[in-house]
């Protein structure tokens, strides 16, 4: 009952789980006072924003109740029902996706009280997700409800593994929830023309930047590659390096395999700024000028030394590190990184907002910007002993009340059009943000054989930052290998 600062598990998520296992063991029991924020921070030895997001996660929950200069008490447990309850088994990587999901629990019980369920979740680690579900449905195992990065959705479906949203509720599907996506989303949870993922949440591929810096050196958020440059290599002058401590490189990002696809994600917006793509009209399209652009451009970033030299060795989360340990003023990323860059850097919201902007990966001269949609959906597998019920949990996880709370609590986006409208710009100013983005987010492409491709994309980005092969050539390269994979034809020049 301890927390450990090394482990990979968020610190609020370390005190969250202790204090639920305080109240399962009895040590809390219903209406006990907790100890005040000060307190845990003092017992725990931590600071106050994850003792605060612990503790609003489990007042969402409904465990916690907070009663205002009274304290917060453990909430008061449901009256047992005669009826027994229908255990729902979920598989996810993301500990804020189960608690929108133990929330929804809890409103469809009270709403339902014929037919109860109890959630029974299975959280671990999102490198293992992939090989724990597919060993799942392997074994006869599968989860009712499994979580799936939106990338894999195609694959999932392609091997039939997963219900049609269609099949077990097709008017909610299609009017109330397919209609109100935004055109990424929708696309990207989409095999064969039929819908198999409820997405909870959007997140959009950014740069980071540290506003504050950039208004004490009279810079603004550079909104192309030669805005870039400009203030990459304005903070590489020695004397502002040493005016805030930063190291010898402006920008951080992933590059290559080590990264995975934070690598894809994080890059491929420069290719679609450029006009180039993957795919196109039933070919492999990415051999173009377009590509060879971006890429040129991403290679003379690493030669002039504005992003580090170990670039292609970082991992997805080494960017964004840097940029919360004041490393580099800027970071490619994705607004999924937020609550974890506010607890690295240990920030509270109010800290985060004056130190820190994000805006849309500046584009190719003279184009738009672009950004990739990514995100956590949703499955119901076909082994699902009770599909309809498990469809009843995410249609009430769905429910405009829960959602909206869900995003102030997280700070992530939904992909639902209808909801922008809910962010005000200025107690919500980063939900406002990034739900203007979504509006520019492409998806990946979706396709069963989408994680080789995304393996050879990667390769070929490393192999533009480390070698000095040209540009055409490794293009050329990684076209034949994705048409091979995909079984679809390069386009011809």
């Amino acid at each position: 009952m301890t927390i450990d600062r090394s482990a990979p598990v968020p610190i609020y998520y370390q005190l969250k789980r202790i204090i639920q296992a305080h109240i399962e063991q009895g040590i809390l029991q219903p209406g006990d006072r907790l100890p005040t924020e000060q307190e845990l921070c003092e017992q725990y030895g931590i600071s106050r924003s994850p003792v605060r997001h612990a503790l609003n996660e489990l007042t969402y929950e409904g465990v916690i109740t907070r009663r205002p200069a009274l304290g917060t008490f453990v909430a008061a447990q449901p009256a047992a029902e005669h009826q027994t309850e229908t255990p729902i088994h979920t598989i996810g990587t993301d500990t804020r996706w189960m608690t929108l999901l133990r929330r929804a629990a809890v409103v469809w019980n009270a709403e339902h009280p014929d037919r109860p369920l109890r959630l029974e979740t299975e959280v671990i680690a999102h490198g293992n997700l992939y090989a724990r579900l597919n060993a799942a449905v392997g074994d006869g195992t599968a989860p009712d409800v499994g979580m799936l990065d939106c990338v894999w959705i195609a694959e999932f479906a392609q091997a039939g593994y997963l219900f049609p949203l269609e099949a077990l509720d097709a008017a909610w599907s299609r009017q109330a929830y397919a209609a109100d996506l935004y055109a990424a989303s929708r696309e990207a949870n989409t095999f064969a023309g039929q819908l198999y993922g409820v997405q909870f949440e959007a997140d959009v591929s950014l740069l980071w930047y540290r506003k504050d810096w950039f208004e004490q050196e009279g810079l603004v958020a550079p909104a192309d590659w030669e805005a870039l440059l400009k203030v990459a290599r304005h903070f590489k002058r020695p004397e502002v390096a040493a005016r805030y401590g930063i190291g010898s490189a402006a920008l951080a990002f992933p590059g290559g395999p080590v990264g995975g696809e934070a690598t894809v994600y994080s890059l491929m917006p420069f290719i679609w700024s450029a006009g180039g793509k993957v795919f196109d009209e039933g070919t492999v399209a990415l051999d173009s000028h377009a590509t060879h652009e971006a890429l040129a451009f991403l290679r003379g970033l690493v030669r002039e030394s504005l992003v580090p030299a170990d670039v292609t060795a970082f991992t997805w989360d080494a960017a964004p590190r840097l940029f919360a340990g004041g490393k580099v003023p800027m970071a490619l990323g994705g607004s999924y990184e937020v609550n974890a860059m506010i607890e690295w850097a240990d920030w509270d919201r109010e800290a985060f907002c004056r130190h820190v902007g994000c805006t849309p990966i500046p584009a190719a001269p003279r184009r738009e910007p672009a950004v990739t949609l990514g995100g956590m959906s949703c499955g119901i597998f076909r082994q699902s002993r009770h599909p309809e019920l498990a469809m009843g949990l995410l249609e009430t996880a769905m429910r405009p009340d829960l959602m909206l709370d869900f995003c102030r609590l997280t700070w992530q986006q939904t992909p639902r059009v209808s909801f922008a409208r809910y962010f005000g710009a200025t107690a919500e100013a980063f939900l406002s943000h990034t739900a203007r983005m979504l509006a520019l987010a492409r998806a990946r492409p979706a396709l069963p054989e989408y994680a080789k491709v995304s393996r050879q994309i990667q390769h070929m980005i490393e192999a533009v930052l480390t070698t000095d092969r040209a540009i055409p050539e490794i293009v050329a390269r990684t076209s034949e290998f994705i048409s091979v994979i995909s079984d679809v034809p390069c386009h011809t020049k």
